[in-house]
Parts: C-alpha cells; structure tokens; sequence
C-alpha cells in the first residue's frame, strides 16, 4: 500500500513513455510494395465496370439485393485475391474479423 499515492505519477510516467516511443504504425513488407505497384500501375486504367454500369443505367433498375446464390458465374475470391483487388484496404482485414466473430457468436 506504500505505493498507492504514488499509483497515478507512475501511471503518467508509462504513459508519458508510451507517448514518447511508440511502436511503428506500418510495417513495410514485399506485399505492399507489390500492391503499391499495382496502384501505379492501374491508375489511370478506365473503370470498365463503372462504364457498362452507366451504359445499361442499371441504377436506375436496381430493385435490391439477390443473393449470390443466383448468379451462376459468380466469382469465389480468396482473401489474397480480394487484397489484389483492393489493393489491401484495411476493410478486407476488418471484414475478415468480423465474419470469424460473426461464427463466433451464432
């Protein structure tokens, strides 16, 4: 108990430290260089989909949403494809969370 008056100055002195020498926010690594590459690569590529979409104004006939099941053709993606695609947005991993969570508590 002889330190509990001086619980709060330690906790500011770890903070203060925390602060002061954080770990690195981003880890460089060959993936994404790779996908930074690719980004260089595909920017200024014509957005294909986004063309045929305003070309057929499937906006405008949208009635909601199907389910994938009804689409024979539908593409499975891999996580890494979905990296590709997206060029390793940081959704893809949260989406990925998320799912194991989901099975988690079902």
């Amino acid at each position: 108990m002889s330190y509990a008056p001086k619980i709060e100055r330690f906790f500011n002195i770890a903070v203060a430290m925390m602060n002061c020498f954080p770990p690195p926010l981003f880890q460089e690594n060959s993936l994404h260089l790779e996908l930074a590459n690719r980004a260089l690569v595909r920017k200024d590529l014509t957005n294909a989909l986004l063309q045929k979409f305003k070309r057929h104004q499937w906006e405008k006939s949208m009635n909601g949403w199907n389910n994938v099941g009804e689409f024979e053709d539908f593409p499975v993606l891999s996580d890494m494809d979905l990296k590709y695609i997206t060029l390793g947005v940081y959704q893809v991993e949260l989406a990925n969370m998320y799912h194991k969570l989901n099975i988690i508590f079902l």
